[in-house]
């Protein structure tokens, strides 16, 4: 088990990969400042190089999945990194089996797990925005996502990528 403050006093406390602010969080560093790396989680600890992580591909099918972006505000460019807890959320991009019109898959982090999800945009009656804004802070076990949306699960894990981690196809429920 380990257990860290969620606010930082110095930029130590930021790994010396972001600022420690006055009000004790950190702003962390971007591709643009480190030449390619982007910081990101709550002391800048989880080291994302889009080049090396941010496509990834299934071992079976070449299911291929990107790291997912967003605007913060309707027109803008889409520069938001979407994560959850400090983790990116990788998005389907192509390569899924029986995939129909509307569906997102997304491998994303749940504090200890990643999981495999699926929406439907258009059974949901959303927009793929509102999807996102939607699962901010997202646990498997929510609104029944487990039992109806979730296709695999990974064995437990710390790491900042799903890449190496075992999957396992949830089967009948």
């Amino acid at each position: 088990m380990s257990i860290s403050c969620n606010r930082c006093r110095e930029d130590a406390d930021c790994n010396l990969n972001g600022k420690c602010e006055d009000d004790g969080t950190c702003t962390c560093k971007t591709a643009e400042e480190t030449g390619g790396t982007n910081y990101i989680g709550t002391h800048c600890e989880v080291k994302l190089k889009e080049s090396t992580c941010g496509t990834i591909k299934s071992e079976e099918g070449n299911v291929t999945y990107s790291i997912q972006r967003y605007s913060e505000s309707p027109g803008a460019p889409a520069t938001t990194l979407f994560q959850q807890y400090n983790r990116p959320v990788y998005t389907h991009i192509e390569n899924y089996p029986n995939a129909t019109a509307g569906d997102i898959f997304w491998l994303l982090y749940t504090g200890r797990r990643w999981f495999g999800l699926t929406f439907n945009i258009i059974t949901l009656n959303a927009t793929e925005t509102e999807v996102l804004q939607g699962t901010q802070n997202f646990h498997g076990f929510w609104s029944n996502t487990y039992n109806e949306g979730t296709i695999y699960v990974s064995d437990a894990t710390i790491g900042d990528s799903p890449v190496g981690v075992d999957f396992y196809l949830i089967g009948e429920r």
